[in-house]
């Protein structure tokens, strides 16, 4: 698969003035970190040296937030995947709070809950989601023809604009944009199949076209 992994990976920088090794957990709390990230980042569709980065990183993330005591009395799984959720977002990887969820088993409605804690704790914003790499990783697995890709991106210019993807997750986003840009250019792709591969049900991607359909034809 030709997957996207975003702009050039750079690692989070805590800030902490002690420099921490994640190769050398020092207690069970961290150990059980490391363990629970590296079994995630092996289970996201991303290069091996990508998810290897993506340990390192959710480490230094992990070790920053254990350090100024925002650990205690939490979950270590549930806090170690909100990290590697957090690193996911800043560092622009075209993966899905469902690819996350399914490889941690660590529902999506408690990711984001810790994710609003620690960005708040950690005096940080998370950006917005880049589609971009989304429609990049979607359209690979779909193996859209060129003309169907060029449409998409057109459409999803457009949505922006509109603010189509305004509380909707990336994959709603890009499957709704795939569907219509499929049918537009008579590339066939059933409803059921783009569904499947983005991860949401049709009933979403029906309601998205709806609109989007409405938002285009304006």
């Amino acid at each position: 698969m030709n997957f996207h992994g975003g702009p050039e990976w750079k690692n989070y920088k805590p800030k902490s003035d002690i420099s921490i090794t994640p190769k050398k957990p020092k207690n069970q709390t961290t150990s059980k970190a490391h363990e629970t990230i590296r079994n995630i980042s092996k289970s996201l569709p991303l290069p091996s040296r990508i998810q290897k980065e993506l340990v390192t990183s959710s480490m230094d993330l992990f070790y920053d937030v254990h350090k100024k005591g925002l650990i205690k009395g939490r979950d270590t799984e549930k806090v170690s995947t909100t990290m590697v959720c957090i690193v996911c977002r800043i560092h622009n990887l075209a993966i899905t709070l469902d690819d996350i969820s399914k490889a941690s088993d660590v529902s999506k409605k408690e990711i984001i809950r810790l994710q609003k804690i620690y960005s708040k704790s950690l005096n940080f914003q998370l950006p917005p989601h880049d589609l971009s790499v989304f429609l990049n990783r979607f359209s690979s697995d779909l193996r859209l023809e060129r003309r169907t890709l060029e449409r998409c991106e057109d459409i999803l210019n457009l949505a922006n604009k509109h603010n189509f993807s305004d509380g909707l997750s990336p994959n709603t986003v890009i499957g709704t944009i795939i569907y219509l840009a499929s049918k537009l250019e008579k590339d066939r792709r059933s409803q059921s199949i783009i569904a499947k591969i983005v991860g949401v049900s049709e009933l979403t991607i029906r309601n998205g076209y709806q609109r989007l359909n409405e938002i285009i034809s304006q």
